[in-house]
């Protein structure tokens, strides 16, 4: 029988592979013969890696919330806590977590994904200052890594910064490894999209996938490029072409039910999500899918058991959150929706963007603008948030609203000419001003 290295050995082993079900079984073994070993927190927080990474994300933070608790100086454990809470999308968890880390522990070298780790859950509570100094102390650090560079372009995003978004991702894209690069490339073509730069997309896509004609992320953006600037004939084609190349792609069927919703063809979408659920239980984006579906087709007996089965596999989203306080509003479940909030311990930037998807699909528009102004608050630099302020106010149709909604959206052209987003907008509440 192997002794305790050589299964330390060989789980690092299966973990370089990305073999993540050898590597849970071989470190639970390590794990049960080492009781006493000096090195057991490191062996616990690899076997919670190790599940985590084969998608057990309920399981994996239960365990290493405990070993963190257990072994508070073993940095292992408190930072791979935060990766289980960020993974599950609960940053609202993950992003104090990786505070106290990178606070503890200032030299180890694994700040080299720490740093953009947490400006990943920082930015998705609108901390934007924050995020974006994490991802300066990692391109200084690190300048031979790219996800500092990269998540500095999703910070830059959010701002409608569109040409750093840009030089940043380009930046990322030169220092990555192979097995990186097709979501670099993906983030590029998202930011030049925004940028209104439709034939650089079409160009990078054609070379791209001519290199890589089964690359699943190419696709499925390649497919969503098509599905914005048609013919509706050409997207459901790359559609289908996507599912045949990569059938074993949740994200794919997404994307196919998401055109053919578009289409007016709701009901075949049900019907693929349905079995998509059935195949993948526990993905959670699915669950979603099949639920903003079913409320489509106003099955909202469906649409809420959806979103019970989604909120049983991610108790801890924030997005999941978000939508079910949206089909909340749908319905005018007012006091639900509160209660949910509540139960899942809301506060702060996700109490109010919960309060503001609930207030916008109930076309509660005064409530939607106090829910934005509470949210720009504590996030004054997230443009998005002063766009969908203009898109509401572009709602009310009152002159003062209008004006208000085309004061926002020129600053935003101001600051980065390039957003076709705040142009179209903009163009759209000029006309309502006449």
């Amino acid at each position: 029988m192997a002794d305790v290295n050589e299964l330390v050995a060989t789980a690092y082993e299966a973990e370089r592979e990305g073999r993540w079900k050898d590597a849970a079984t071989l470190w639970r073994e390590v794990v049960w013969r080492s009781p006493d070993h000096v090195d057991r927190g490191a062996f616990c927080a690899s076997y919670g890696r190790a599940i985590l990474e084969c998608g057990e994300k309920v399981r994996a933070v239960n365990l290493l919330s405990r070993l963190a608790k257990l072994y508070p100086d073993r940095a292992e454990c408190s930072s791979s806590l935060a990766l289980a809470f960020s993974r599950s999308d609960a940053h609202d968890r993950s992003g104090p977590v990786w505070t106290q880390v990178l606070s503890k522990f200032p030299n180890n070298p694994n700040r080299r994904w720490w740093l953009p780790s947490a400006a990943h859950s920082w930015l998705e509570l609108g901390q934007l200052d924050l995020a974006e100094q994490a991802c300066q102390e990692a391109m200084s650090e690190f300048p031979d890594s790219p996800w500092g560079f990269a998540m500095l372009s999703v910070v830059s995003e959010r701002r409608f910064q569109w040409d750093l978004a840009l030089e940043m991702v380009v930046r990322a894209l030169g220092v990555c490894s192979a097995r990186e690069r097709s979501g670099f490339v993906v983030s590029k073509l998202r930011v030049l999209s925004e940028m209104g730069r439709v034939e650089t997309v079409k160009e990078i896509l054609e070379q791209e996938l001519g290199c890589d004609p089964g690359n699943a992320p190419l696709l499925i953006a390649a497919s969503y490029s098509v599905s914005i600037q048609g013919p509706m004939s050409e997207a459901e084609e790359w559609w289908e072409r996507c599912v045949s190349t990569c059938p074993d792609t949740p994200d794919a069927y997404i994307g196919k039910a998401s055109l053919l919703r578009a289409t007016g063809q709701a009901t075949a979408a049900e019907k693929i999500l349905r079995q998509c659920c059935e195949r993948w239980p526990q993905q959670p984006a699915l669950w979603r899918a099949l639920a903003e579906t079913c409320s489509y087709l106003r099955n909202m007996e469906c649409a809420r058991q959806a979103w019970n089965e989604a909120s049983r596999i991610a108790p801890l989203s924030i997005f999941r959150l978000w939508g079910q306080c949206a089909f909340l509003g749908s319905i005018g479940a007012r006091q639900e929706a509160e209660d949910l909030l509540a139960s899942s311990n809301a506060v702060g930037s996700v109490l109010w963007r919960g309060r503001f998807e609930y207030a916008k699909a109930a076309r509660e528009l005064d409530a939607s603008i106090t829910c934005l102004e509470e949210l720009r608050k504590t996030s004054p630099t997230v443009a998005t948030l002063a766009h969908a302020e203009a898109e509401v106010r572009s709602w009310r149709k009152a002159d003062d609203d209008l004006e208000t909604a085309a004061h926002i959206l020129q600053a935003q052209l101001d600051v980065s000419p390039s957003g076709v987003r705040s142009a179209e907008l903009l163009v759209r509440v000029l006309v309502l001003l006449g």
